[in-house]
């Protein structure tokens, strides 16, 4: 009761306690909100795994020689949307297509739709149905037959999902890349756990920041509430006391903070479902987070703001005559390095000995708790390397705001680092998602004239191996689709093998009609019927471009028909319109494909996205980058704004000496300065090795990291540009200047 009311006290006996103790609950309001919209990221990403991963076929490879019916728990399906593939291209978009084969009476259920479809028939998810109404059905909806209903929201990962499930024989499905013998349809949250560590230390990297901001705001006004417990500590109050009513004070307001934190999740969550990714949006209900979790989130804050201010309030050490003047802290000692070199041991020790083949139980947690070590302990060694850089700067220079402000730091490490904490923090979590996400780059697409590479106007398919009356269907198929708009060729590649003249050389390639040759840009002897391209895989691939031209030679009509046909290759003009109508004549046909066409930018992942976990997960990486960037740039405008403030007395007296403004402006910045240049180099360094821990020891060496592209470097230029405008920020909020007044009488 006695530190209630003592609590209280502080609160209404300083004028500005009020807005002071305002401006806790709205920190600690923000705070909770974006910890549960973490927690409710990552419920959403397994809400919407667990919904839409049926796509992700698992069973055994179809039989091309079944002949025997399918069984009422079997189905042969294939996916445009299966692991490392690309999704069917349209406009720019990504189609995840299932074609399935199913006994008349089957009892396999798809989630999301109520009957799985018959050979001619489809089910389209809402948004695709949009896409399919809006544009020409030769174009995109001829593709997939006669429409018999709608997939269900239960089905699809979001409401932007595009996604077809199309009826087919088996004869259509079984010999195509990628098929599939399934006895269900079953989903997932994660490909593994490895991609689950992967979200985990997301989540976390996330959070650390938000919680560096609420501890700055547990302490703001720490000056002023000094002054006032000197004065309670000279009428008889026991340093407990004083320190139970630093809690209550901060603790009070700090639970209506949180309780509004819940009630500003619940406003926010909306918003939040509209935020793209993986360029889909969420379902609201994705975003949910249980009660009890709510309640811990906002409850356990509360505490941890009552437990911060009663530990600082006893370490501050008030004495009977009080502590209105400020202490030199302890030294920080060098153990405080030790969590950090500890998490950078685990990290780089355990992925070294995973690669290396050395089994080691819960690689993954291991891995987890390296990084939330050294994310902690980067915290805990700042003030000792800040101090150090201090000491080694108030030797080597004569300058007095250089000396002013060396001292100050060498005085007080801790409370100087604590104003920076929170971007030197961004920047090793900035670093970790920016390398983690090279691990899977965009691919490049190689630009060439057709005589070097396939043009991109072309679009190239696999004939599947045998099937029957091969030739006879290719013909038909090809006469067909040669009769669309916008196509000016449509032929069969044959494949050959062979050696040099000299026999010293292997050769292969793929043998095409002289007439096909002209139309893809190649120039073939006038008088030849077909012509050989050595090495397709350079040439139809999208390999780095050599700069020399194909080596084409002239084949005989008999020595090309004789040759096995491989792929088929259809020439458009390059419009838009004129490769979905190819594309769309394709499926439409009965050529015995094994996958279906794609043009050499397709191929390339260019302008459809990538399908891979890997991909998905960098994307998600950028997300993190903001709100650790943002939330840091916001603490460290605060915790630089309240130093100004609670030094007021002391830049007062420095002004009231003759200290001109501008110096008192220099030793301020290199107050913020010097906290950050201490720990630059060391937290971009260790974001580099924990991101090629996490990525490289989870994968157990499958994957790797490499080094950013330029532009991924700008994003460290704007956090440091963040600690500019947040100092300029600061500025303008403190004056630093105005402190002088109130120091007069001294």
């Amino acid at each position: 009761m006695n530190a209630l009311r003592l609590g209280w006290l502080f609160a209404r006996t300083e004028r500005s306690g009020r807005g002071r103790l305002a401006g806790v609950a709205v920190g600690v309001a923000v705070g909770v909100a974006l910890m549960l919209l973490v927690v409710a990221a990552y419920n959403g990403l397994n809400s919407r795994n667990e919904r839409s991963t049926w796509t992700y076929l698992s069973g055994e490879h179809a039989n091309a020689e079944r002949t025997e019916p399918l069984g009422p728990d079997e189905a042969i399906a294939v996916t445009s949307g299966r692991v490392g593939a690309a999704p069917e291209p349209f406009r720019g978009a990504g189609i995840a297509r299932l074609d399935v084969a199913t006994a008349p009476d089957t009892a396999l259920r798809i989630p999301g739709v109520d009957r799985i479809p018959r050979p001619g028939e489809y089910l389209a998810s809402p948004a695709l149905e949009r896409l399919i109404a809006a544009n020409p059905a030769d174009q995109l909806g001829d593709r997939y037959g006669k429409p018999i209903g709608t997939i269900d929201d239960s089905g699809l990962a979001s409401p932007d999902a595009l996604v077809a499930v199309v009826g087919a024989d088996v004869d259509q499905v079984k010999n195509r890349l990628g098929a599939t013998l399934v006895h269900g349809f079953g989903t997932f949250a994660f490909p593994s756990q490895g991609y689950e560590l992967v979200t985990l230390a997301g989540g976390f990297a996330v959070i650390f920041p938000v919680g560096v901001l609420i501890v700055i705001l547990t302490r703001l006004g720490q000056a002023a509430r000094s002054e006032r417990i000197s004065t309670i500590r000279l009428i008889g109050a026991r340093p407990s006391q004083v320190a139970g009513a630093t809690a209550v004070e901060t603790g009070l307001p700090s639970l209506v903070g949180a309780l509004l934190g819940v009630g500003l999740f619940w406003a926010l969550r909306p918003v939040a479902a509209m935020v793209p990714v993986e360029g889909m949006r969420f379902y609201p209900d994705d975003l949910a987070v249980s009660g009890g979790v709510q309640a811990g989130v906002a409850l356990g804050v509360a505490a941890i703001t009552c437990v911060i201010a009663y530990v600082t309030a006893l370490r501050t050490g008030f004495g009977p005559l009080g502590a209105s003047r400020e202490r030199q802290e302890r030294r920080p000692r060098i153990l405080s390095l030790l969590p950090l070199v500890l998490g950078g041991a685990v990290i780089a020790g355990t992925t070294v000995l995973t690669i290396s083949g050395v089994p080691i139980p819960f690689t993954g947690e291991l891995l987890i708790a390296g990084f939330v070590l050294m994310t902690t302990g980067l915290l805990f060694a700042g003030p000792y390397l800040t101090g150090l850089v201090s000491r080694a700067g108030a030797r080597g220079s004569g300058r007095p705001s250089v000396l002013l402000a060396m001292n100050r730091i060498t005085r007080h490490p801790r409370a100087t680092f604590r104003a920076v904490g929170g971007m030197a923090l961004a920047l090793f979590v900035v670093t970790t998602f920016v390398v983690g996400a090279t691990t899977e780059r965009e691919a490049e697409f190689a630009i060439a004239p057709p005589a070097e590479l396939l043009s991109p106007n072309v679009l190239v398919a696999s004939v599947a191996p045998g099937e029957p009356d091969t030739d006879a269907r290719l013909e038909r198929g090809l006469a067909q689709i040669a009769r669309t708009p916008g196509v000016n060729a449509a032929f069969v590649g044959r494949s050959f093998e062979g050696v040099t003249g000299e026999g010293t050389e292997q050769i292969s390639g793929l043998v095409i009609p002289a007439e096909g040759a002209r139309a893809i840009g190649l120039d073939p002897a006038p008088d030849a019927e077909f012509v050989a391209i050595e090495d397709p895989g350079g040439y139809f691939g999208n390999f780095e471009v050599t700069g020399e031209p194909a080596r084409i030679g002239a084949v005989s009509a008999a020595d090309a028909m004789a040759m096995n046909p491989m792929q088929v290759l259809i020439g458009t003009d390059g419009s838009a319109a004129a490769l979905d109508r190819a594309r769309t004549a394709v499926v439409q046909s009965d050529l015995p494909l094994q996958a279906g066409p794609t043009t050499r930018a397709e191929d390339a992942g260019i302008g459809i996205g990538a399908a891979s976990w890997a991909a998905r997960y960098s994307i998600l990486a950028g997300i993190g980058v903001l709100i650790a960037a943002a939330i840091s740039a916001i603490s460290l405008a605060i915790s630089t704004a309240a130093g100004i403030i609670d030094r007021r007395r002391v830049l007062g007296l420095l002004r009231l000496s003759g200290a001109p403004a501008r110096l008192v402006r220099r030793m301020i910045v290199i107050e913020t300065a010097v906290p950050l240049l201490a720990v630059i180099v060391p937290s971009i360094g260790l974001g580099w090795l924990s991101a090629w821990g996490l990525v490289t020891g989870l994968s157990e060496g499958r994957r790797t990291v490499s080094v950013p592209d330029p532009e991924a470097f700008g994003v460290l230029g704007v956090c440091l540009l963040l600690v500019g405008l947040a100092v300029a920020v600061a500025f303008a909020a403190s004056r630093p200047g105005r402190g002088a007044a109130a120091t007069r009488f001294e």
